[in-house]
């Protein structure tokens, strides 16, 4: 395995967050994967609109090392996509209360089910929610260990163009409780049968990675 490349601020940045999480005695905390290949106005859609609906404290945008899903062919340098996050976080509404991490690519976890375990395991008293786009809600029963991401977070989905009823009749949407978002807060979710999840409607953006890498290319 090749040894990570990191810049100068990424290793005491992510450290300090773990230590702030677990110095707080409670807290609600999105969390937003993603290759960040590049980062969008999307990606910061999503988390604008997580912390709106839920009053979240805090989002942590989670640098994906390397998606198992994704080819690795053009996929660009991870200190590219951790700066592309850090810039598009920037120009959130609530850039405030956004935070660029490079845990995963510090620890090579390669799994969200291994990140929201390991972050629920670390910071008992903080409660996460793991935010997507509707798109990734169609295919989500495809991922590694959904029962342990379930388990550990609430599902927040916000909707995107074209992936509505697709997202609303997943396999992993049948077989957890929805609730609304506001609601949600006050919804255990280490709970040995009820699994809440939440499906966000909002100002559609159409905006994709993919989308953006062909204009570039072309």
């Amino acid at each position: 395995m090749m040894t990570p490349v990191m810049t100068p601020a990424m290793t005491p940045t992510s450290h300090m967050l773990l230590a702030r999480l677990r110095a707080r005695r409670h807290g609600h905390i999105g969390l937003l994967g993603g290759s960040f290949n590049p980062a969008h106005h999307g990606h910061a859609h999503i988390a604008d609109v997580a912390i709106s609906e839920l009053q979240l404290d805090q989002v942590i945008w989670l640098a994906s090392p390397q998606n198992p899903h994704k080819p690795t062919h053009d996929m660009a340098p991870f200190a590219d996509r951790f700066a592309s996050a850090e810039a598009i976080s920037q120009h959130c509404k609530h850039h405030k209360r956004m935070q660029v991490s490079a845990l995963e690519h510090i620890t090579q976890m390669r799994y969200t089910a291994d990140t929201i375990r390991f972050l629920a395991r670390t910071c008992p008293r903080m409660t996460f929610y793991w935010l997507m786009g509707a798109d990734n809600m169609a295919t989500f029963h495809q991922w590694h260990r959904t029962d342990d991401i379930i388990r550990n977070a609430h599902l927040i989905v916000v909707n995107r163009p074209g992936y509505q009823a697709s997202a609303l009749a997943s396999r992993i949407a049948h077989r957890m409780t929805r609730c609304p978002a506001r609601r949600l807060r006050h919804k255990p979710f280490r709970h040995k049968h009820h699994h809440y999840w939440s499906f966000i409607q909002t100002r559609l953006n159409p905006l994709s990675a993919t989308a953006i890498r062909e204009s570039r290319q072309k």
